[in-house]
């Protein structure tokens, strides 16, 4: 409209303000940019939110702070909460983070026991177990190799090969004369690459030999006590309380199709597939019994947490997609399909979202 229609004191300029038929001023809906760029995986956690953008990770809190570059861009990173810590993947690197420092999840085993050669010692004439790890400056510590023996009254270890750009220590862990299970005897900085054993010494035990770090994967979870991930129809699990530790051999489950989901919830851990939902019974994953919820195919993403009444009972849980659309699990490990049933969220400020992207076709919902 020309400004000579217009009186001097009307408005003539306004931000986010809408006109009806009748000639009314109404706000309108607007959103407010607050960074520029292509971010994507962004995700509300219980301290902090995380974000992606390019080669960086940045925590976010209404504004963005970067927490660590040079990561390989590209798909999606997925989230699991471990009490304190999150850890990620994306198919590409596996990390944790306490929303200050990123660090790689879990500590990678050395690929040998390096040199080992028999010294003049005081430890009695006899046969030795030996082997070595590697620990971070927090503590955490790798599993190992399978030891090596030696004859004779002393040891030395000689560390021949580059450190893990993580690793500031390494330990050497020797058995008693002719024994079996190995004691830790000698702590090294990595700026010193030899260590002499020559006197028995009884330290902590060797408890995990055979753990390692996760293997990459693009869908992880967390829940009673481990860290979970997914490679291809693998579902694998940390050690209890031991996030970092992954017996790769030992610690997995094979489905018969591909992993699409992981939602460990009070029942159980609840793991989507192509084929079904399956749910593995039991606080103890490692004695737990298998059952079948929902044999249709579980469409691959992350489970967002949810609050749901159906009539007069309100329940907590996880929203998912499926092959027949939105579903609901619930913390005893039932399954709802919400498409086929009649449901609103509970309480008047709650409100979930679940969105699930299909080539040239996004869905999404939201229930408030």
């Amino acid at each position: 409209m020309p400004d000579t229609r217009l009186a001097s004191t009307e408005l003539v300029q306004a931000e986010n303000i809408d006109l009806d038929d009748a000639g009314r001023l109404l706000r309108a809906d607007s959103l407010t940019e607050v960074v520029s760029g292509a971010y994507h995986s962004l995700r509300s956690l219980d301290r902090f939110s995380l974000v992606r953008h390019g080669d960086t990770l940045s925590r976010f809190d209404g504004t963005v702070t970067p927490l660590k570059t040079g990561l390989i861009p590209g798909a999606p990173m997925s989230y699991s909460q471990y009490p304190g810590l999150v850890y990620m993947g994306d198919g590409k690197q596996m990390l944790g983070t306490d929303g200050e420092q990123v660090w790689k999840w879990g500590v990678t085993r050395p690929v040998s026991q390096q040199v080992v050669t028999a010294i003049a010692g005081t430890m009695p004439q006899g046969r030795y177990l030996v082997a070595i790890t590697y620990l971070r400056d927090d503590g955490e510590e790798s599993g190992t190799p399978d030891p090596v023996a030696i004859l004779g009254t002393g040891i030395m270890v000689s560390h021949t090969e580059p450190f893990p750009d993580d690793v500031t220590r390494w330990r050497v862990y020797v058995s008693l004369t002719d024994g079996q299970e190995l004691f830790a005897c000698a702590d090294m900085p990595v700026s010193v690459d030899v260590a002499e054993v020559v006197t028995i010494s009884r330290g902590a035990a060797l408890k995990s030999p055979n753990v390692e770090p996760p293997p990459v994967s693009g869908l992880v979870a967390a829940g009673n006590g481990r860290t979970f991930c997914a490679v291809e129809n693998f579902l694998f699990y940390s050690s209890a309380f031991r996030p970092e530790q992954f017996d790769r051999y030992r610690q997995t489950i094979p489905f018969k199709s591909d992993v699409t989901l992981i939602a460990p919830v009070q029942a159980g851990v609840f793991v989507g597939t192509s084929d079904g939902g399956y749910m593995l019974n039991g606080q103890n994953i490692e004695q737990a019994s298998m059952s079948i919820p929902l044999n249709i195919p579980i469409l691959k993403g992350e489970p967002i947490p949810a609050r749901v009444q159906f009539d007069s009972a309100v329940s907590d849980g996880f929203l998912f997609w499926c092959a027949k659309g939105l579903a609901f699990l619930s913390q005893d490990g039932l399954v709802t399909l919400l498409t086929e049933q009649r449901y609103r969220a509970a309480g008047s400020s709650f409100a979930v979202g679940a969105h699930h992207p299909i080539v040239g076709n996004n869905r999404a919902i939201l229930i408030t």
